[in-house]
């Protein structure tokens, strides 16, 4: 269902006369819709018809405005190329589930760093992916995608793919990849998590080391499903020493040298009908 048949159907309903069709018109233009929105009003709903890339700007834009006064809820029609949230978080008659108040509340992830010499902070609803997650979504979003190609992009960035260094606890380790993620999915064909919960406080940490065998072994545990999770927590530190690439549901970002990364798990902080 599109943007504009979805919205016609509510117009049918109780809504009839408060929905607003609005087009976003450059990168980071639905975070400022939703976040204007919700300052002005106590119980919004705001449903973005995107990728996982335009979901995260909206979620962005409603929690940086949220407060006691202030609560928004939030969904998605699903349009983009990988829409791994909804795939995890989709239940069935979404307007029935809208008109009955009917709202999941799951955790998000926060991220803190600084970026252009700046403090810089922003949310994620699936999950924060340091190097090779970082280069693959970037590979991803040029392109339409089905599982055959996806596949294939994603071996091609693996090839060019370089390791990157980080500190943490006063250590440096070296890594190809670190996946940080609230979800089970991640894209088409990589498996992260069984367990994983969207509502259980915590986020699973995926680490792939410098080693190229080992990593491609851990692709290939992946693509079939059966990847473990190295850590469950709820907080995660580190510091670069170098420009590093993120990627936050499938949008990218350069963090500074030399900054801390601290993410945490913000429980139960989004209410959403997907």
């Amino acid at each position: 269902m599109n943007a504009r048949n979805f919205a016609k159907k509510l117009e049918r309903t109780m809504y009839k006369g408060s929905i607003r069709l609005m087009q976003t018109k450059y990168a980071d233009h639905a975070r400022q819709i939703a976040n204007e929105i919700t300052a002005k009003e106590s119980h919004p709903l705001l449903i973005s018809s995107s990728g996982d890339g335009g979901y995260n700007e909206l979620i962005n834009g409603a929690l940086e405005a949220a407060d006691e006064l202030h609560e928004p809820a939030t969904g998605l029609l699903p349009s983009g190329n990988a829409n791994d949230h909804y795939k995890q978080m989709h239940k069935p008659r979404v307007i029935e589930r809208i008109l009955s108040g009917d709202v999941q509340v799951i955790d998000v992830l926060k991220i803190e760093s600084r970026m252009n010499g700046q403090p810089w902070q922003r949310y994620a609803h699936s999950y924060i992916g340091f190097g090779l997650s970082s280069e693959i979504g970037k590979a991803l979003n040029q392109v339409d995608l089905n599982s055959t190609n996806e596949l294939l992009i994603f071996l091609k960035t693996f090839v060019k793919n370089k390791p990157f260094t980080i500190i943490s606890n006063d250590h440096a380790l070296e890594y190809q990849s670190i996946i940080l993620s609230n979800v089970g999915k991640m894209s088409k064909v990589l498996s992260l998590s069984k367990t994983a919960r969207v509502n259980d406080g915590k986020f699973e940490i995926f680490t792939s080391d410098a080693n190229v065998v080992k990593l491609m072994g851990t692709l290939v545990k992946s693509v079939a499903g059966v990847m473990a999770h190295e850590d469950r927590t709820s907080s995660y530190k580190c510091i670069t020493t170098h420009p590093l690439n993120i990627q936050l549901d499938g949008e990218v970002y350069t963090i500074d040298r030399d900054s801390e990364i601290r993410i945490s798990s913000c429980p139960k902080a989004l209410q959403c009908v997907i």
